[in-house]
C-alpha cells in the first residue's frame, strides 16, 4: 500500500470530497482520484461509495481509515519519544479553542509554555463546538478547550470547570448596578447573543422557554471578541461564561452580573482530547499547564459565587470580602449542596434578628429546588454550624430563597 495513496484517501474521507482534499493538499483532483483508484485495486474492493455528492466510506473503507489513523497515532507517539530525547527543541502543539472561550483567556499559559520551550510551535484554531469535536476525533488537534462541549464516546474530558453564564457589561450599564438579574430583567435591554445553533444560545433558549420570557438580540455573532468589544463600547450587554472575559473583569472595564434563570451547574468549560490518543511530549506538557489553568477557573468561579459579583444588592459588599483562610470559611466544605454564602453589613438585612451591631457577617443560603418542609431545618443547621465555628460569639441569620 502506497503511503501517498493512503494519505490522499484519508484526506478525502476527512474533508468530504476529492476536490476538497485536493485543495487542502494543493494537488490536482485527478491525482487524488488516481491514487484512490490504485488503492482500491490493491485492496480488491471499493473503499468509497460512488454516486454521492459527498463521499461515504464502505465497510472496507472504514477499516482502511481506522488503520491509517492508528498508524499516524503510532508515528506521532514515536516522534514524541524522540522529541523528549532531543530536549524539546522542536515540535508542534495543535490547540482548538471553542465557543465561550478565547485564546486571550489561556494566553498566560501559552506564554509560559513557549518561554520554557521556545522551539515548539503553537498552532491555535478558533472554531465552533461542532468543529472542535470533529477536529479532536479526527486527530487534527491535540487538545481542545471550550464551553459546553457535548459528550462524545470518542472524546475524553481531562478536566472541567464550572463557569456559570453571566451578563457582561460596562460598569455604567444599568444591568451592572444590579446584584443579579433574571431573563425578565434583561428582556428590555439590547443584547449581543450567540447564534441559535451554538450551545450557549441553546441553553438560553431552553431557559426562555421554561420561563416564557424572550430576550431581544439586537446583534448576533459567533465571535467572543466581538461580543466583548460591544460590551466594552456600551452598545449592548453580552451573555458569556466568566472565562471568556477574565482579563476585562480583573481590569474593571467590564462587570459580570449573575443570571439567575439559567442553571449554574449546566455551564462548564471543558478541556478535552481524543480518547486513547497518546499525545506527543510537547502536547502532554501543554495539556498539564492548561489543566492547572482550568482548575484555577473552577476555583475562581466558586469564589465568585461567594464573592462580590453574586450579591443581590451593591450595598451588600460595602466592606472587603473576608480572606478565604479566615475562620468564617472553616465549614464551607460541609455546606448543603447548591448553597451560596454571602457577606453583608447592611442593617436592613439583619432586621428582626437582633444582630445589629453584633455581627459583621450574615450567611444567605439559596436552596433551589428543596421542598419547603426541609428548608427551615437545613437553614437552621447551616446557621448553627457557622456560629459554632466563629471565634467570637456572633448572631448569624440564614435567609432562604426557593426557586
Amino acid at each position: 500500500m502506497s503511503d501517498v495513496a493512503m494519505k490522499y484517501f484519508y484526506a478525502t474521507a476527512i474533508h468530504g470530497s476529492m476536490r476538497a482534499a485536493s485543495q487542502k493538499m494543493n494537488v490536482a483532483v485527478s491525482s487524488v482520484s488516481r491514487q484512490i483508484a490504485q488503492l482500491e485495486a490493491a485492496m480488491g474492493m471499493p473503499l468509497l461509495e460512488t454516486g454521492r455528492r459527498s463521499v461515504k466510506l464502505t465497510t472496507a473503507g472504514q477499516m482502511v481509515f481506522d488503520y491509517y489513523q492508528a498508524q499516524m497515532a503510532d508515528r506521532e507517539a514515536f516522534s514524541a519519544r524522540l522529541e523528549a530525547l532531543r530536549g524539546m527543541r522542536m515540535g508542534t502543539v495543535e490547540l482548538a479553542v471553542g465557543e465561550g472561550c478565547t485564546v486571550q483567556a489561556v494566553q498566560a499559559v501559552l506564554d509560559s509554555f513557549q518561554s520554557r520551550y521556545p522551539g515548539v510551535e503553537l498552532a491555535l484554531h478558533s472554531v465552533s463546538t461542532a468543529e472542535l469535536l470533529r477536529m479532536v476525533v479526527d486527530d487534527e488537534v491535540h487538545i481542545a478547550i471550550g464551553a459546553l462541549i457535548p459528550c462524545d464516546p470518542k472524546v475524553r474530558v481531562r478536566t472541567t470547570a464550572r463557569q456559570p453564564l453571566v451578563v457582561v457589561s460596562r460598569p455604567d450599564h444599568p444591568v451592572a448596578k444590579r446584584g443579579a438579574v433574571t431573563l425578565q430583567d434583561l428582556s428590555s435591554h439590547d443584547l449581543c447573543l450567540s447564534p441559535r445553533d451554538t450551545r450557549i444560545r441553546q441553553l438560553l433558549s431552553a431557559a426562555e422557554m421554561r420561563h416564557q420570557v424572550w430576550l431581544r438580540a439586537t446583534i448576533t455573532t459567533n465571535s467572543v471578541h466581538t461580543m466583548r468589544d460591544l460590551a466594552l463600547s456600551g452598545r449592548a450587554a453580552a451573555i458569556l461564561p466568566r472565562a471568556a472575559v477574565l482579563a476585562e473583569l480583573e481590569d474593571g472595564c467590564l462587570v459580570a452580573t449573575p443570571l439567575c434563570d439559567v442553571e449554574a451547574d449546566s455551564t462548564t468549560v471543558d478541556l478535552v482530547t481524543r480518547l486513547g490518543r497518546q499525545l506527543p511530549h510537547a502536547a502532554t506538557l501543554a495539556l498539564s499547564l492548561l489543566e492547572q489553568q482550568v482548575h484555577r477557573w473552577g476555583q475562581g468561579a466558586a469564589k465568585a459565587a461567594c464573592g462580590p459579583n453574586v450579591g443581590w444588592a451593591p450595598a451588600l459588599w460595602s466592606r472587603p470580602w473576608p480572606d478565604p483562610s479566615s475562620s468564617i470559611w472553616a465549614g464551607r466544605a460541609q455546606r448543603p449542596a447548591r448553597a451560596r454564602w454571602m457577606r453583608t453589613d447592611t442593617p436592613s438585612m439583619m432586621a428582626g434578628t437582633g444582630a445589629e451591631g453584633l455581627s459583621t457577617c450574615t450567611v444567605m443560603v439559596s436552596m433551589r429546588g428543596n421542598s419547603s418542609s426541609r428548608v427551615p431545618a437545613t437553614a437552621s443547621a447551616t446557621a448553627s454550624m457557622v456560629m459554632k465555628r466563629r471565634a467570637v460569639a456572633t448572631r448569624v441569620v440564614a435567609a432562604v430563597s426557593l426557586a
